[in-house]
């Protein structure tokens, strides 16, 4: 199946990113598959919204290639799937090694 080529294309999905840049949202998906495949398209879309600045900026202009969404991070838990601009740092993450199982300290 063929990506749509504009990102109007996404309708919904494109709300719910321009949504998510103003603050955090979380949208609850009918089951699993649901949220994986609404992943799927809001980064579809994401890269869609890149590619059309690549037709838009010179290659020397700090906007080419690069998309307002860049900013958001997604996070999938089971059926829902959370927006957010926050970034993700090891600071909150418990780390083990897979073969000792012992904790390491970054």
């Amino acid at each position: 199946m063929d990506q749509p080529k504009t990102l109007e294309a996404f309708g919904e999905v494109k709300t719910l990113m321009d949504r998510a840049l103003q603050e955090d949202i979380t949208v609850e998906c009918p089951n699993p598959g649901s949220a994986v495949a609404l992943r799927h398209s809001i980064y579809a879309a994401r890269t869609r919204d890149r590619k059309q600045t690549e037709r838009i900026y010179e290659e020397d202009d700090p906007l080419y290639g690069r998309s307002p969404y860049d900013k958001l991070t997604i996070l999938l838990d089971e059926a829902k799937l959370t927006l957010t601009k926050h970034r993700l740092s090891a600071g909150g993450f418990k780390i083990k090694s897979t073969e000792t199982g012992k904790d390491i300290k970054l």
